[in-house]
């Protein structure tokens, strides 16, 4: 019975959903900063996960990299400020590799 009641509740919050407006998504947009949605509750392991693919871009003014970027260096134990502006610094040094 209860399995049953989360699914109407669940049908009930996908209908409303599915019935809001334009207008009502842009005021959804400019309170939250973005769309709210609900994350899995499952993590996947680093070990299952799908590896990211191999490939090279060409930008439009010329020149190319290769995704996914890697760093060079560890930075598995440091803040996401720190790793962003470290990628940021060695991708325009020409210190990144693309080659996984």
């Amino acid at each position: 019975m209860a399995n049953k009641d989360a699914i109407e509740k669940e049908r009930a919050r996908i209908k409303d959903e599915m019935n809001r407006g334009y207008f009502a998504d842009m005021s959804e947009l400019k309170q939250h900063g973005g769309k709210i949605a609900l994350a899995n509750k499952v993590i996947i392991p680093a070990v299952t996960a799908m590896k990211f693919p191999n490939l090279e871009v060409t930008r439009p003014e010329g020149g190319s990299f290769k995704l996914p970027i890697t760093c060079k260096e560890n930075i598995a134990n440091a803040d996401v400020p720190t790793i962003l502006n470290r990628l940021w610094s060695a991708y325009h040094l020409g210190e990144l590799s693309g080659n996984g």
